[in-house]
């Protein structure tokens, strides 16, 4: 058999209280969660733009170790060939030329990854005498102005860079950068020039990098251009950056990040560093447009999983309280059905008392020439005693039969008392057998005999218990039985308490909803007895109790009112523990 559970965890009193406090909690998980959403996206934004910031740090690395293996790459190369002259000793352009076009490694190196323009010999008078794709120059007459020209006789076999200029040979936007080439006797023989194509490097410098939202530029310095990513588009002649940074200081450390960030366009730079053997600065920034982008991307889910998880708790909170208003209004329902029901019963007591006291008076009076003997007025006296006492203990003495579903009957039982077990938190769960089949009984009497011992274990169980009621046929020498079992894991009552928990005992008004629906066990022992049956009380282990109600199936269940002896012995019984067949 499996159970159903009937009772939520909740309290509802009145209509307009489930609204006010469903509103003010709405309130409440609103402005949770708007302080949530704000912590949030603060921390978020904070995470974020460190990580950026991060990023920039590693970006000025790449695009520094890119450069400066370019750069040390070409070092070598003209090392070995500047050794060449420099072993050969004189100044001469066919083995210069020589050198340049036969070359094996710097034709190989030409070939794979030197982004390199053209070879050039300089001689003492900075004329250009030799070129690598041209070959020896006759008659050279144009001098060469670059600032390595005056540099490299300084510092011979080291590489000195100019500023970006067009090639002459090549046309094309490069880097100038020499070599000065001295013999053994450290005469200066000459210069070894080479130009460094900046759009290949700066595609280089563009593969070196990852985050997209990245940007970079890349001065030398007089602050200007050398190398920039594409978002930047500043024609490299322009003095944008040496117009914007020449009063300020902004570049005294090796690398930090800008106290005041640079701002071109949508970019913004807010760190440097100053490269080690070259006079470059490089600059590394963000698109601010791409960024917030970014940022969004990485809040919004967290605020709809935020505010979807409210919506989800409030929705929830709201059906659980309307399933548990339409259950309360059900029970209240039921419970004035079961009273109107019992008020009919009463008035029908009222009824025959007052039929017989006014029998009673009229003859005593002399007001009827109806002549009641003294064995009659006995008689009416004893029935008059008779109702009395049922509107006492609220049972009959007669049954009104009708064809009863059993299930129903125990689901409005459970009905009736779903206010005291929402006060207690007390779960409340039900099992029926498949088949069960219909009782003849009086539907008031039986209703009253179960709504009594659910009562009875909501008052014996503590909070957060729970109550197992079942209903299932059992055949017993040849004869159908009905039993009806009520479980608790509350308090054990042994026989003293049930002798004492059938009398009645003052209750305080917190127990007023449950004891106006619960009779006494005299009581109840009268319409079990009614119905021909027996109820059994016994405990269970390790803590709890078990109420069975064990009912016959009527063979003249077309008899619709039945007086019952009695005198019969009590009916009730109370058991030390439970045998194998009632567990």
């Amino acid at each position: 058999m499996q159970y159903k559970s009937l009772s939520i965890p909740l309290l509802y009193k009145r209509r307009f209280v489930l609204s006010n406090s469903f509103y003010v909690f709405f309130v409440i998980i609103l402005l949770f969660e708007m302080v949530i959403s704000i912590c949030i996206c603060y921390f978020l934004k904070n995470s974020y733009l460190n990580h950026v910031k991060t990023q920039l740090v590693t970006e000025a690395n790449r695009i520094e170790n890119t450069l400066a293996d370019t750069f040390s790459e070409t070092y070598h190369v003209m090392l070995y060939i500047g050794k060449q002259i420099s072993l050969y000793g004189k100044n001469e352009p066919r083995f210069i030329e020589k050198m340049l076009f036969n070359s094996s490694e710097i034709a190989l190196k030409i070939k794979t990854v030197s982004p390199w323009s053209l070879f050039d010999w300089v001689d003492l008078n900075n004329r250009v005498v030799v070129n690598s794709q041209i070959g020896i120059i006759p008659n050279p007459s144009e001098k060469v102005h670059d600032s390595y020209t005056l540099k490299c006789p300084e510092a011979p076999w080291t590489l000195q860079l100019s500023r970006p200029t067009i090639g002459n040979t090549s046309g094309m936007w490069a880097i100038p950068a020499g070599m000065g080439i001295t013999d053994k006797q450290n005469k200066y023989l000459g210069t070894l020039n080479v130009g460094f194509v900046i759009a290949e490097l700066n595609n280089k410098i563009q593969q070196a990098l990852i985050a997209e939202e990245s940007s970079f530029v890349v001065l030398d310095e007089d602050l200007r251009i050398v190398f920039q990513s594409a978002d930047n588009s500043i024609d490299p002649k322009s003095s944008y950056y040496r117009d914007l940074l020449k009063n300020k200081k902004y570049f005294k450390e090796d690398k930090a990040y800008l106290e005041n960030p640079i701002t071109y366009k949508e970019i913004e730079y807010v760190y440097y560093k100053k490269m080690e053997d070259f006079p470059y600065i490089i600059l590394t920034g963000f698109d601010k447009q791409m960024v917030q982008d970014a940022l969004w991307n990485l809040i919004l889910p967290r605020l709809f999983e935020l505010y979807g998880v409210g919506a989800f708790c409030l929705a929830l909170l709201y059906f659980l309280r309307k399933k548990l208003f339409n259950l309360t209004t059900a029970s209240e329902t039921n419970k004035e059905i079961f009273f109107q029901s019992a008020a009919r019963r009463m008035r029908d007591s009222i009824s025959s008392v007052l039929t017989y006291c006014d029998v009673l008076i009229k003859s005593l009076k002399g007001e009827t020439n109806i002549i009641v003997t003294k064995d009659r007025q006995i008689e009416f006296i004893e029935k008059i005693y008779t109702e009395a006492l049922n509107l006492y203990t609220m049972t009959t003495d007669t049954l009104n039969i009708t064809c009863i579903y059993i299930d129903k009957l125990i689901e409005n039982s459970v009905s009736i008392l779903i206010k005291a077990t929402l006060k207690k938190n007390i779960t409340i769960k039900t099992s029926f057998a498949s088949h069960l089949l219909p009782f003849n009984g009086d539907e008031f009497c039986l209703k009253q005999i179960v709504t009594s011992f659910i009562a009875l274990a909501i008052n014996y169980c503590p909070k957060g218990a729970t109550i197992k009621i079942s209903a299932l046929n059992e055949l017993k020498n040849k004869q159908m039985f009905l039993v009806i079992k009520v479980k608790d894991n509350g308090f054990k009552l042994d026989a003293k308490d049930i002798m004492r928990i059938s009398e009645r005992f003052s209750h305080t008004q917190e127990q007023e909803s449950i004891m106006t629906t619960q009779l006494d066990f005299a009581s109840i022992e009268k319409l079990v007895q009614l119905h021909d049956g027996k109820c059994y009380i016994y405990n269970k282990e390790p803590k709890g109790k078990i109420i069975e109600v064990v009912l016959p199936y009527r063979a003249d269940a077309s008899v619709e009112e039945r007086e019952i002896d009695m005198s019969k012995t009590s009916n009730v019984h109370w058991l030390p523990r439970p045998s194998k067949s009632d567990s």
